[in-house]
């Protein structure tokens, strides 16, 4: 691309962020119903697009041609990253397969291949608009295939799944530290934040503090420590670390699918005693809420295990777990690897 075509793609990039933040209070049930009414376009978009449809042209041209090379700055990489985001953000319990990320990747580069047309054929400011609108008419169909195939991929839980958002929060770092009960500690490195969030607060609090610290979420903006991926897709080495860290991650899914009809609580068995097995002898696992289904089946010899209340009132944050697991459910959990 010429210098020009970088910036025009920087400035889609932008364009693609901002209308997620527009539009983000639309539903997956409303999309699946295509019930969320028009899309709506930044004001400034088309005349933008008026006034650079060549180069516009040759940046969609570009990642059309590029569709089998993999561009964490690509369109197709930000709309994958941002509807992900935007899914996980609906439930957070939603878990989309390397083989759907492929599909939802056919969904974007069909878009962009209309956008192409539009820009092609459409031969004035006023056509432009309205076209605009007609593509994305017909990208929503598409989306909508596309969530009604992930309902179905989830069971008998998928329409509950779509219809009953379950949000997640990323939490300070001092407010991790102090409900998993080691504020104030200091921490066998290298450290591991399995679910670390967006922006990896607690990574980058640890890492300003000195300590060598790493984290892994499906959502992770890649920076320094950080990484974007799907921790059931990762392979966790043996030994390698001193600490590992999930605060209302990793466990959170494990109780779900523990106690879905149509969960997975087999592949978080296996992850979870991987995890296990990546601690150094010595090394500690802290997570919050508890796991005390698994953690009672702990050989003594291997593992010592300590569970504390988590210094939250239970009528918010504990309830489903403790009607579901037992009352001391929601407890953060230490499980120290012994020498």
């Amino acid at each position: 691309m010429t210098s020009n075509t970088n910036s025009v793609a920087d400035i889609l990039r932008a364009f693609i962020r901002r209308q997620y933040v527009a539009n983000s209070d639309v539903t997956l049930g409303q999309i699946r119903d295509l019930a969320c009414g028009p899309y709506r376009f930044a004001p400034e978009l088309f005349a933008f697009v008026q006034e650079e449809r060549e180069s516009i042209l040759a940046v969609l041209y570009a990642e059309i041609g590029n569709a089998g090379e993999t561009d964490q700055h690509g369109l197709v990489q930000v709309f994958l990253a941002s509807t992900q985001e935007y899914i996980y953000r609906n439930n957070q319990f939603i878990h989309i397969t390397p083989e759907q990320q492929r599909e939802l990747a056919g969904v974007y580069l069909a878009y962009l291949g209309d956008l192409i047309d539009v820009l092609s054929s459409a031969s004035a400011m006023g056509q432009i608009a309205p076209r605009f609108q007609a593509a994305q008419d017909a990208h929503l169909q598409r989306l909508r295939t596309f969530i009604l195939q992930l309902a179905r991929s989830h069971g008998e839980v998928g329409e509950s799944l779509i219809d009953s958002p379950v949000v997640c929060e990323e939490y300070s770092a001092q407010l991790q530290l102090r409900v998993l009960g080691i504020a104030g500690r200091r921490l066998s490195e290298p450290v591991l934040d399995i679910g670390c969030g967006k922006q990896g607060l607690l990574v980058r609090y640890l890492r300003k503090a000195g300590l060598e610290a790493f984290g892994v979420d499906r959502v992770a903006v890649p920076a320094a420590g950080l990484v974007c991926a799907d921790w059931l897709q990762l392979r966790f080495r043996a030994g390698a670390w001193g600490t590992i860290i999930s605060h209302m991650a990793f466990s959170n899914h494990f109780i779900f699918h523990h106690m879905c009809k149509e969960g997975r609580p087999e592949d978080y068995a296996r992850k979870y005693m991987e995890i296990l097995a990546a601690l150094k002898p010595g090394g500690a696992l802290h997570y919050a809420p508890a796991l005390p289904f698994i953690e009672r089946l702990l050989p003594a010899a291997s593992y010592y295990v300590l569970r504390q209340p988590v210094p939250v009132p239970a009528q918010r944050a504990g309830a489903l777990y403790n009607a579901v697991l037992g009352g001391d459910a929601f407890s953060a959990t230490s499980i120290t690897r012994k020498r």
